[in-house]
Formats: C-alpha cells, sequence, structure tokens
C-alpha cells in the first residue's frame, strides 16, 4: 500500500474514534489512543527523515514534531481518565483541535510535497515497510 494512503487512511480512524470516544466508548478511546500512536510513530521512522533531506521543510517538520508531543501528552491523561466523565470530553476537544489543524499542514505542506517530489515506487516501498512494522505497545 502506499505510505501516504496508509497513512491518510489512519488519520481517518482518528476522526471516526474522536466521536465514538466522547460518547464513552472505552473501546474507541483505547483505539483512538492506538491509531495517533501509530500516526506519530510511522511518520517519525519512515517519513520524517527522508522529508528532513529538504531543508526547505525544517519549519515545518519542527511544528509536526512539536504537534506529535502535544499529541502524546494528551493521549496519556486520556488514558487516565474515566470513561463518561467531563473530564474526557475536554481532552477529546483539546485533542480534536491539534489534531484538526496538525492534519491540515500534513495535508498542505508534508503530502502534497511527497506525492510531485517522491517516485509512486518509493511511496509503495515506504508503505511496505510500515506495513510489515510492528504495532508500537500501548502505554
Amino acid at each position: 500500500m502506499n505510505a501516504l494512503e496508509l497513512l491518510r487512511g489512519l488519520d481517518e480512524e482518528v476522526r471516526r474514534g474522536l466521536e465514538a470516544a466522547r460518547d464513552g466508548d472505552e473501546g474507541a478511546r483505547d483505539g483512538l489512543v492506538a491509531h495517533l500512536r501509530e500516526h506519530c510513530s510511522l511518520q517519525e521512522e519512515h517519513l520524517f527523515p527522508k522529508i528532513e533531506e529538504n531543508a526547505a521543510a525544517a519549519d515545518v517538520l519542527d511544528d509536526l514534531y512539536r504537534d506529535h508531543e502535544i499529541i502524546i501528552d494528551v493521549l496519556l491523561e486520556l488514558e487516565r481518565s474515566p470513561v463518561h466523565s467531563p473530564e474526557l470530553v475536554a481532552l477529546i476537544d483539546e485533542l480534536e483541535e491539534v489534531l484538526e489543524a496538525h492534519f491540515a499542514v500534513e495535508e498542505a505542506d508534508v503530502y502534497s510535497y511527497i506525492e510531485g517530489a517522491w517516485p509512486p515506487a518509493l511511496l509503495e516501498e515506504i508503505g511496505a515497510a510500515m506495513e510489515r512494522r510492528p504495532k508500537p505497545p500501548a502505554a
């Protein structure tokens, strides 16, 4: 599978998971956490190092790395929050706000750059490596 297709699919899973987790579905919360950990991990291991070869992308990558740190911090709090609590809903709202901005930057600045600069064979190769990679452990 193409690396960007895989990541976009994960992003859609995250969007669906936000709503279900907000409704108090503990399984959805856990799935959301797992999908976001995977999203961050896959990008940082497979995409970002290659993008770093382009000096013009440094500022964008710095912002995305910072977003990932924020996302992981919120996920840690989310895991400790009781289901059906106002705290959980507030954390999901915070997470959704960060993610929508994050996904917009990825699409506009990162994925569009990759689609124009990287050959399809490279995207398939990276996607295959992403699919072979073990899932990150739950916290």
